[in-house]
């Protein structure tokens, strides 16, 4: 019993050991198991983010202005759809302020390129932000996607800063736009307007556009420098003060508005239409920078605006275009609850796209290289339909110049006109290849007669175009010179007593006029002086830019002690005094005040033809008028010798010999009109 007790002891002694190993054991192997799973997790997060490359992305950017809201939204959106699609490659964007300032834009690439480690950058909204930042990439030799251009390539521009990417074409594409649209309604001369800042950025442009005007026949006859509205405590006041100078000083009413804040652009239009010039006869004609912002600007600019032309890069509304508007204006809308507008720009899209260069780049080399060289070249090589057009590059800028659309500002919105395409001028359609004869003024010849579409002008001008000129009004009505004193009254004459002279001649100008679709309030003023101050008083001093450059022309100046001059802005004057030897240089305005009307009575009168044979000879089968704008050199009548600025509406006989003739201003749209109405009049008489 004794050992069979004893057993049992033993026997239960052993068993429960032996319970206690299998509980102990067990959680032993759970432990096990548990840090082997960790171990796998651990690798397979390790193998994962080995296979994740993440690019980094440098954006120097001025997000507090609404282009560059629009930039960082839009590359927003696109960096989030690569990361949403792509399983082994992320982008992070790293978002630097230069604070419109081109040494910070500089200095925030190089901390992008130290501490962020950036592959690429990308924004730049101005030229010389582009510059500083692409000489830095040569340096650190990281590619430079650019968002802007110089208006004018510089030569070599790849090979000093073979790392630049030009998002942008420059701007000559746009001045031959504006150029065309002045020549297809002949305004000869123009005004230009820009916002000045401390880096002369309108040069360029300005340039391209001086040029592009010259070859359709037409002038910059004043330029109206804005100082920048940042430093102005009182722009309203300034504004006004340099209105009131353009009005001293010219008399055109085309405006061509190349660049503006959005402040300033603001305070012009508002002080220009106090001053009565955005009204008829006013033309307003505003640069693509200018008109991108339309959708953003206030009910009360726009509306200050109407009937104001503007130039605007077109892209297309497709399905691609339509979902990436739903998403911006969603994001927009909610990150920019100050904005009133959330339409996306041409700025946005360029943005988008930049991005889609720079994915398409990373797709096509794969994990094969981060040499930046590769990348570069990679991202020269893209070739796709963005957005904002084809994306495709040449000598490190985008190769397709732009598709320019005409918009005209009616009410509190803008309405699209003609298209402007390369090579081939204005188009009422996108596509003209089977159809050439629907391009018009790609050649700088004919006027087409103005854009396909009807035009809203400022001023609520119906029945005819705006002549781009100061013309007459009750207010400011033509000054017409009379001679007080002739020897043959029925041409012209005073009657005692009476204010307004009587005669042939005033017959034959009121039967004129009455056939313009304009009226041209006159004030006949007497004269009863010397012809010769007569003439002086209303002739301008030939001026250099209007002379041959030929050496004999310049000699016989001199040698005839003719009066020559220059425009009051120009360097010319020294030159002519030092180089060339001419004394007593004329510094004369480009324009005078009155529209001259001139009757060549003398020649008449010594001829003492009768008022019936003058009569006679202006219903002469075959003879002809004809307004022209050419020198008079040599032994001419004095009027004709001495309005060497001056455009002639006249008459000649079947002999060739001029009868009589109205003088007026050169550039005066009314030589034309009046010339046109001459012709008519003689119709109707035969």
């Amino acid at each position: 019993m004794k050992r069979t007790n004893l057993f049992a002891k033993v026997n239960s002694q052993l068993t429960c050991p032996l319970i206690s190993v299998n509980e102990v054991l067990k959680p032993c192997f759970l432990l096990s198991v548990f840090i082997t799973f960790l171990l796998i997790l651990s690798n397979g997060v390790e193998a994962a983010a080995s296979t994740n490359k993440v690019t980094n992305i440098g954006a120097i950017i001025d997000d507090n202005s609404r282009t560059g809201k629009e930039e960082k939204t839009a590359m927003e959106i696109a960096v989030q759809n690569f990361n949403n699609i792509s399983r082994n490659h992320k982008l992070s964007l790293h978002f630097k302020n230069p604070q419109a300032d081109p040494l910070q834009a500089a200095y925030a690439a190089q901390e992008l390129i130290k501490e962020k480690k950036v592959e690429v950058i990308i924004g730049m909204d101005k030229w010389e932000e582009a510059a500083l930042v692409a000489n830095i990439g040569n340096q650190s030799q990281v590619p430079i996607l650019s968002f802007s251009a110089p208006a004018r390539t510089p030569i070599l521009t790849s090979l000093r800063w073979p790392f630049l990417i030009r998002m942008a074409s420059d701007g000559s594409e746009q001045m031959r736009c504006i150029a065309a649209l002045v020549h297809s309604y002949n305004w000869r001369r123009v005004v230009v307007v820009y916002e000045d800042d401390v880096f002369g950025r309108e040069s360029g442009n300005l340039a391209l556009l001086t040029e592009a005007l010259q070859e359709v026949g037409s002038k910059i006859d004043y330029r109206l420098v804005l100082p920048q509205f940042s430093f102005l405590t009182d722009p309203k006041d300034v504004v006004q003060d340099e209105l009131k100078k353009l009005q001293k000083h010219t008399e055109s009413r085309v405006f061509i508005v190349l660049q503006s804040s959005l402040p300033m652009l603001t305070n012009l239009f508002g002080e220009a239409k106090k001053a009565g010039l955005v009204g008829n006869d006013s033309v307003w004609i505003v640069a693509n920078s200018i008109t991108s912002f339309l959708d953003s600007l206030d009910n009360s600019v726009i509306s200050s605006m109407e009937g104001t032309l503007g130039i605007k890069t077109y892209y297309s509304s497709n399905r691609s275009y339509k979902k990436f508007e739903a998403l911006f204006q969603k994001i927009f809308k909610s990150e920019y609850v100050d904005e009133d507008n959330f339409q996306p720009g041409i700025q946005a899209l360029r943005a988008y796209d930049s991005i889609g260069v720079i994915t398409q780049a990373i797709e096509k080399l794969g994990s094969n290289t981060t040499s930046p060289k590769m990348i570069l070249n990679s991202l020269l090589e893209s070739d796709f339909i963005g957005l904002s057009g084809r994306i495709r590059f040449k000598d490190g800028m985008l190769l397709d110049a732009p598709t320019l659309r005409v918009v005209n500002v009616v009410g509190k919105k803008y309405e699209e006109l003609d298209f402007w395409l390369p090579n081939c001028g204005f188009s009422d359609t996108l596509y003209v290849e089977e159809d050439k004869g629907r391009c018009r003024n790609s050649d700088g010849g004919e006027t087409s007669g103005g854009l396909a579409g009807p035009v809203i002008w400022p001023g609520d001008l119906t029945g005819r175009d705006p002549k781009g000129w100061a013309m007459p009004s009750e207010e400011k009505p033509l000054k017409i010179v009379v001679p007080k004193r002739t020897s043959y009254d029925k041409f012209v004459t005073f009657r005692t007593g009476e204010e307004t002279p009587a005669g042939f001649c005033i017959d034959l100008f009121d039967k004129v006029v009455s056939r313009l679709n304009y009226s041209i309030p006159p004030v006949f003023v007497a004269f009863d002086g010397v012809y010769d101050d007569l003439v002086e008083g209303v002739y301008n001093k030939l001026t250099v830019q209007r002379m041959e450059p030929n050496f004999s022309d310049f000699q016989k100046l001199k040698n005839d002690k003719l009066n020559v001059g220059c425009d009051n802005d120009s360097f010319i004057g020294k030159y002519l005094e030092d180089v060339l030897g001419f004394k007593g240089i004329y510094i004369v305005s480009a324009a005078i005040s009155a529209i001259c009307f001139l009757l060549s009575l003398f020649r008449m009168l010594r001829n003492s033809r009768p008022h019936q044979e003058a009569d006679g000879d202006l219903l002469i089968p075959g003879s002809g008028f004809r307004a022209t704008e050419k020198f008079y050199y040599g032994e001419k009548t004095r009027v004709l010798r001495r309005a060497s600025t001056f455009a002639q509406a006249l008459d000649k006989n079947e002999r060739g010999s001029p009868k009589w003739e109205y003088v007026f201003q050169k550039c005066s749209p009314t030589a034309k009109d009046v010339s046109k109405a001459i012709l008519k009049h003689q119709k109707m008489k035969s």
